[in-house]
């Protein structure tokens, strides 16, 4: 889904996806959803967030919507869509259209644009248009957030030393920012020259002046990893660290970090985006390395075979073998932890990192989930694309055999009369048993997620499970939300309410389409009459929303 985005000139990385499932018919059929020109949707061309002092125009991939806020020029050639986004992007183009608009850029707006003709110049705006695209594409594929992501660790080499492999990166970073700024700036001066701008004149000096209100664009996308394009190595530890724990719970396939899978070559830049980056780890093949968990579990026990520190040191040696043990101290050393342990243990070590990575505007959404027992003492991560019916009684089954090894612990210390071990050991047993007495109230309560809900509402009723501060009031706040009926469009209110939910799906099409009740529903809408389609004007070319 294209809906705008932060400033970034010419291409924007992807990260939204719809559900249109069964053709859409229950997005459709939400109240506060308004379909226009269904025609265009889906079809590639460029597109410009409404809102900003500056527009900065984008591709517009195939097979993407486009919204209210991310508005669009569909269906139109690739010279068109070549052209048109080097003119938006262009200082001219930003100049003029602020001389009679302010932040909202609306398609009215826009379509008032004059545009010199660009015939003579359209094979050197071709070529400074792919050649910007390809830089950006480079950089926003080693951001994991990005549907384009092509790994990190496959696209530098860590053998020579982190900190001295981000030294080459930051060089490379550097250069590729410096040929950015020249062909943006070439981009300004041709389009000013297509506009007979007298390259002495005074209005020529009020344009070049007036490029200092663009904002200033970070060419690598992951959060906070650069400032005035200089690399924060203690980010790029950390996500080098995100990526390895992905590579643990089988998100990412380690062949592309080992070499030994090539990564493949961008798409078109106007095909569709995939739906899951090509480094993803699809089918596990019987001689695969890494023992991934199946149900989704590690753990931070470090007795325990599920130990997630040790799960990424292994992953660590497969990658880089007799390097592994320098690489995890470097990259330990970066970050200022004494170990990966106490990374993953630490209230303000890995998760709070994870945490922000996936926090995009007012949406929370981890997918490495801790629960812990009540002190933080005892920790389960559980990896929410693999979190199923079947997780919490998992987790149950952990915390008995736990539960087994601390009662013959506290019988061991008790015979030899160790009074502060099992002492120790019943504290330990406390904090198990209440943790099982948890999970089994939220499994009574009828826990049953699903994916389609999201993060957000799908780990609220975990709250007395979550250590993390923030994660757990943005959980309480939601599970207050849910608990309102607020959420009542979810699979999860239907689990745990199906009363409420029901009564309210017999007055409510929407909601009695997304939980298949739609028998019961007595506001079904009437069918709608086609309408004839007004005759298009052929003189327009430019579509917009």
């Amino acid at each position: 889904m294209y809906n705008g985005g932060t400033f970034s000139m010419f291409y924007l990385y992807g990260r939204d996806i719809v559900s249109w499932e069964s053709n859409g018919k229950i997005v459709k059929s939400n109240k506060s959803v308004v379909l226009r020109n269904n025609d265009f949707q889906l079809l590639p061309g460029i597109a410009y967030g409404k809102r900003g002092e500056i527009v900065d125009a984008h591709i517009l991939h195939s097979e993407n919507f486009f919204t209210v806020e991310g508005l669009a020029m569909p269906g139109i050639t690739k010279v068109e869509s070549l052209s048109s986004l080097s003119y938006i992007n262009s200082i001219l183009a930003q100049y003029a259209i602020n001389r009679y608009c302010a932040q909202h850029k609306h398609a009215g707006y826009m379509n008032l644009l004059p545009m010199p003709d660009y015939a003579q110049r359209q094979s050197d705006i071709e070529q400074i248009v792919n050649e910007i695209i390809e830089i950006k594409r480079k950089w926003f594929s080693l951001d994991e957030t990005n549907l384009e992501y092509h790994g990190l660790i496959a696209q530098i080499d860590l053998s020579k030393g982190v900190e001295a492999s981000i030294g080459i990166m930051q060089a490379n970073l550097t250069q590729d920012f410096e040929r950015y700024t020249e062909l943006v700036a070439e981009n300004d001066d041709l389009w000013m020259d297509l506009a007979d701008i007298d390259r002495n004149s005074e209005f020529r000096q009020t344009l070049n002046n007036y490029k200092q209100r663009r904002p200033y664009e970070e060419l690598l996308s992951i959060d906070n990893a650069c400032y005035g394009n200089v690399i924060d190595k203690n980010v790029m530890a950390q996500e080098i660290i995100q990526e390895l724990v992905g590579i643990a719970f089988g998100r990412w396939d380690i062949r592309f970090a080992q070499h030994m899978k090539g990564i493949p070559a961008f798409d078109g830049m106007f095909d569709a985006l995939p739906f899951m980056p090509t480094v993803s780890l699809d089918d596990i093949p019987f001689d695969y390395p890494v023992d991934t968990p199946a149900d989704g579990i590690l753990s931070n026990q470090t007795d325990s075979r599920l130990n997630l520190a040790m799960k990424v040191r292994d992953v660590i040696h497969y990658i880089w073998a007799d390097k592994s043990d320098d690489i995890e101290y470097e990259l330990c050393q970066l970050i200022g932890c004494k170990n990966l342990q106490n990374y993953f243990e630490s209230t303000s070590g890995f998760f709070d990192y994870h945490f922000k990575r996936y926090t995009k505007s007012r949406r929370k959404a981890p997918i490495y989930w801790p629960l812990s027992s009540e002190d933080g003492s005892l920790t389960y991560w559980i990896y929410y694309p693999k979190l199923s019916h079947n997780t919490l009684p998992s987790l149950i089954i952990k915390l008995r055999e736990e539960n087994e090894k601390l009662m013959s612990g506290i019988n061991t210390a008790m015979v030899s009369k160790e009074k502060n071990l099992e002492n120790d050991l019943r504290v330990k047993q406390y904090q198990v048993e209440n943790m099982m007495a948890e999970i089994n109230r939220i499994i009574d309560s009828g826990y049953e997620p699903n994916h389609d809900d999201g993060v957000p509402v799908t780990s609220c009723p975990l709250v007395n499970l979550i250590f993390h501060r923030a994660w757990k009031a943005e959980c309480q706040s939601n599970l207050e939300e849910l608990n309102k009926g607020n959420y009542d469009w979810s699979h999860l209110a239907m689990s745990m309410y199906p009363a409420r939910v029901t009564q309210k799906a017999k007055k409510d099409w929407c909601m009695a389409l997304t939980h298949g009740l739609e028998h019961l529903c007595e506001n079904k809408p009437k069918e709608k009459k086609p309408r004839k389609k007004k005759e298009e004007d052929s003189n327009s070319k430019l579509l917009f929303d």
